[in-house]
């Protein structure tokens, strides 16, 4: 089944909620790294229509699997418009720093995000949605570290769930699956 950018009307294990996530308004959204063709490019564009096809506002929350096994527990909020994405993340273990903030595109199931710290890309994300994930590799920027991600739909509001935090029980899974 493949993947919609409508909120979805309910799960088949937990009762329905709505999960929809308020638009996060032009003030909130933080500004694209200077100097970054991609992102200038991004944000010289019009603004698309309010209802446009593929718009959606998620939070996301899972893991990164590092290749020793280890699971680093992180929670993403992400905004599509017109096939354009942008949102932050943050580690659980470094949830009271600032986000980590992304810009990337979806093209049919498919998501390709870099991550930043001011104007230096950090890592990238490739991944696919799949139902109610998203699971891909997360690679640095020099290729030398590449790990597994799996995230689920939260429906947490992102800001909620920062200050919640997340629990290892509730989004990781066993080593030895994928």
């Amino acid at each position: 089944m493949g993947w919609s950018c409508h909120p979805r009307q309910e799960r088949s294990q937990v009762p329905a909620k709505d999960t929809t996530v308020g638009v996060v308004s032009s003030e909130e959204t933080p500004d694209p790294p200077p100097g970054n063709a991609k992102a200038d490019e991004y944000f010289d564009q019009p603004p698309p229509e309010a209802n446009a096809p593929g718009d959606f506002a998620r939070v996301f929350a899972g893991y990164l699997r590092k290749n020793n096994g280890d699971e680093i527990l992180i929670s993403m909020y992400l905004k599509g418009e017109n096939g354009q994405l942008s949102g932050k993340y943050f580690y659980e273990a470094n949830r009271k720093k600032e986000d980590i903030s992304l810009r990337g595109s979806v093209v049919g199931d498919s998501l390709m995000l870099e991550e930043y710290d001011g104007n230096r890309i950090t890592g990238r994300f490739n991944g696919n949605f799949m139902d109610e994930t998203v699971e891909g590799s997360w690679t640095s920027p020099n290729n030398q570290r590449r790990w597994f991600f799996k995230l689920h739909y939260d429906d947490m509001d992102y800001d909620q769930r920062k200050i919640i935090g997340l629990k290892s029980d509730d989004y990781a899974e066993p080593s030895g699956q994928q």
